[in-house]
């Protein structure tokens, strides 16, 4: 090879031997990344087997070992006798945290109105917690005996006539058949249920149009007579809680001209007496009803001026009867009665003096009355309804013994029908057998529906300290809320 070739060799190798290099780098680095196929998929082996059932015979024997499970009648129920039932260490006084100031009372009510936490008690699963929380067992078999008042009180309901929606009270006129419409109604209410409801809605949609159907102009419910004062105050009673729980708009008019007549058929020193004379008189069975239903409807939404001053009146005529050295209540101008000291001690509650040293004493004097069949006094039952409730509001160990004597008395004295009849004491026609047997019947079930019945009007609220201005006027004081 001459000279000048190797020369031209020397030149060319330069850049193709660079090009020849860089390729066989390129072909390493791409046979490194080549995902090399590995063979054939891999296969997964399933075997399917029938189930193999085991015969009974060949239970393992630690399974055998296990006891049967009893049947759940055997479980254990509150003892239905009268001696006090076990001592229930988580018992609590009711505890208040309602708090009313967001109720728009003052809406059109076009639609539901969502009354949460004032009525706790009236849903089943509400119920069923109350009843759990403060009957220590006592629900379990208190709770069957209202069913069955309710049941009765539904069966035997007038269905047709004038008095459609009322029950009958044996004799009397007029006035005893609003009362016991109310009473009953209140029974139905108290329970939750209301004319949606299925199995009790039509009796009570019955009651309801009753009471409106007889309600006068003037806002009254029958003629305002002796008995027609406690009468329209029930009548009153039952519509408000009605109009709470349904929002049934006409119901509010038919509560406002109640309250309106209760209202200006206030004496001046705060009470009530028969016709809503303002005579010197005052009367403190018939100022419990009218406090009762003014409560009711304060708490439903009534807007009607003056309710909060009329129970601040009311406080001040209950007081102004109690006498210290028997530490009761008078039931009218003259001597007490265990009876008005409990309706004394109820109303107080109501309105927000619970604390009171007068209410203290006044339990303390309740402290020892028995729930008793067979020794009673006339208006026994009537007696009990306030002092059941009062000594619910009080809590402590008096409630607790009161609630292991009258839970157990109330449910062995009811009829197999599911009514009451009162104690023998009141037989023929005086006491609380003097309106037929849907009055104690619907007392009955309020009694026993103590546990969950505590609102909308059974929740005990402070009041702040009211300023009263006592005038001497004839026949009287006149009270003015300051």
């Amino acid at each position: 090879m001459n000279k000048h070739m190797r020369k031209a060799l020397d030149h060319l190798w330069g850049p193709t031997g660079s090009v020849i290099l860089h390729i066989i780098i390129v072909i390493l680095l791409v046979n490194c990344l080549v995902i090399r196929d590995t063979g054939a998929d891999a296969e997964v082996e399933i075997t399917i087997r029938e189930m193999e059932v085991i015969d009974i015979k060949d239970t393992p024997d630690i399974i055998k070992d296990i006891e049967d499970i009893d049947d759940m009648d055997d479980i254990e129920r509150p003892r239905l006798e009268k001696e006090p039932a076990p001592d229930p260490s988580r018992f609590a006084k009711p505890e208040i945290e309602e708090d009313y100031s967001s109720l728009d009372i003052k809406s059109d009510f076009e639609g539901p109105l969502l009354l949460k936490d004032l009525f706790a008690g009236r849903t089943a699963s509400e119920r069923a917690e109350m009843l759990d929380r403060y009957s220590y067992k006592w629900g379990d078999v208190t709770e069957p005996a209202v069913l069955k008042a309710l049941e009765w009180l539904k069966k035997h309901q007038i269905k047709e006539g004038d008095n459609a929606g009322s029950w009958d009270p044996g004799h009397g006129g007029h006035d005893k058949h609003v009362a016991l419409a109310g009473l009953g109604l209140l029974a139905f209410l108290a329970h939750g249920e209301t004319t949606g409801s299925e199995q009790f809605g039509e009796t009570v949609l019955r009651s309801i149009e009753f009471l409106q159907r007889v309600q006068q102009d003037n806002g009254a419910f029958c003629a305002l007579n002796q008995h027609g004062v406690y009468a329209h105050a029930i009548a009153t009673y039952a519509i408000s809680e009605a109009f709470a729980l349904t929002r049934i708009p006409p119901l509010k008019d038919n509560m406002d001209r109640a309250v309106e007549r209760i209202i200006a058929g206030q004496q001046p020193g705060g009470g009530w007496n028969y016709h809503y004379a303002a005579g010197a008189r005052r009367d403190t069975s018939v100022a419990s009803w009218q406090i009762q239903a003014l409560k009711a409807a304060m708490m439903s939404g009534s807007d009607v001026p003056g309710i909060d001053a009329a129970l601040k009146k009311a406080a001040y005529d209950l007081k102004s009867s109690y006498i210290a050295e028997n530490q009761a209540f008078s039931y009218a101008s003259g001597g007490a009665s265990q009876c008005s000291t409990s309706m004394g001690v109820l109303c107080l509650q109501l309105i927000g003096f619970g604390r009171d040293d007068v209410v203290h004493c006044a339990l303390d004097n309740l402290e020892d009355e028995k729930c008793s069949w067979s020794s009673s006094e006339q208006w026994a039952m009537y007696k009990w309804y306030y002092l059941s409730q009062a000594k619910f509001h009080s809590g402590g160990n008096g409630w607790k013994e009161w609630n292991s004597q009258f839970a157990p008395e109330f449910v062995n004295n009811q009829k197999s029908d599911g009514h009451w009849e009162p104690p023998v004491s009141d037989k023929g026609g005086h006491g609380d057998s003097a309106y037929g047997k849907a009055f104690p019947t619907a007392l009955g079930a309020l009694t026993l529906q103590v546990y969950y019945r505590i609102l909308p009007t059974y929740k005990e609220q402070a009041v702040d300290k009211i300023e009263i201005d006592v005038d001497e006027i004839e026949d009287g004081v006149g009270v003015r809320i300051i």
